[in-house]
């Protein structure tokens, strides 16, 4: 399927959506055409609006094969776009253990990554557009990756593994590494010629994130040792 084009063929379908400012319902059946015709989807077999969860019916499903590959929250064209937005849409996804949810105003487009940490379950934003206002080919490598092929293959969800893989979190844990920390060490002595202690490069790597970042980290850390005496 040749995205580009149909992307291109599309774009005046959201251009007039947004003119007339339509409502939800109406937008909604604007996005399961762009699901079809542009994405790839098949709107009779894969696109359903009738998923139940916890007695709620999803905005709309995508479901190849038997298999839920994402829940869709769709907001009214005009409405900007916030995390908050999503919540419902997440949870019904980490109810499912779908773990892609997509919140969408046809002309905007978010893609979270969905987990349960713990019980707790966590989004993390992976993909963002807008089909409006970004650069055409920005908006069509990011289509591709949403697309029904994509999603078959599994490209999306190697690119939503390696975007979080990459977080704060994790990037703080590693730098904390101690093969991390030595090979740091070695690099700074080379640059400046004074060997540095570790303590003072763990300092110096923590204060680089933000608080939050860092209690979650203090606390795996603790979790960690804690099994580690116990074993």
């Amino acid at each position: 399927m040749d995205i580009e084009k149909a992307f291109k063929d599309f774009l005046p379908v959201i251009k007039d959506a947004h003119k007339q400012k339509l409502n939800e319902a109406d937008t909604r059946t604007r996005v399961q055409l762009f699901l079809e015709r542009v994405l790839g989807y098949d709107i009779l077999k894969e696109i359903t609006q009738e998923f139940m969860v916890s007695g709620h019916y999803v905005d709309l499903a995508i479901k190849i094969k038997g298999d839920v590959k994402m829940f869709i929250e769709v907001k009214p064209i005009t409405t900007k776009l916030r995390d908050v937005h999503v919540s419902q849409a997440v949870n019904y996804a980490a109810n499912e253990g779908v773990n892609v949810a997509v919140l969408t105003n046809l002309d905007e487009w978010r893609v979270y990554a969905v987990s349960l940490d713990e019980g707790k379950v966590d989004a993390q934003l992976v993909i963002e557009f807008s089909t409006l206002s970004d650069k055409p080919k920005e908006v069509v490598e990011y289509l591709k990756l949403i697309s029904r092929e994509s999603v078959v293959k599994g490209h999306l969800q190697k690119y939503i593994a390696e975007a979080t893989s990459v977080t704060d979190k994790n990037l703080l844990l590693a730098m904390l590494s101690d093969s991390v920390l030595k090979a740091l060490g070695r690099e700074l002595k080379n640059l400046t010629g004074h060997k540095v202690n570790q303590e003072t490069l763990q300092k110096a790597i923590i204060n680089l994130f933000s608080d939050d970042v860092i209690k979650l980290v203090q606390k795996e850390l603790k979790a960690k040792e804690k099994k580690k005496e116990e074993s």
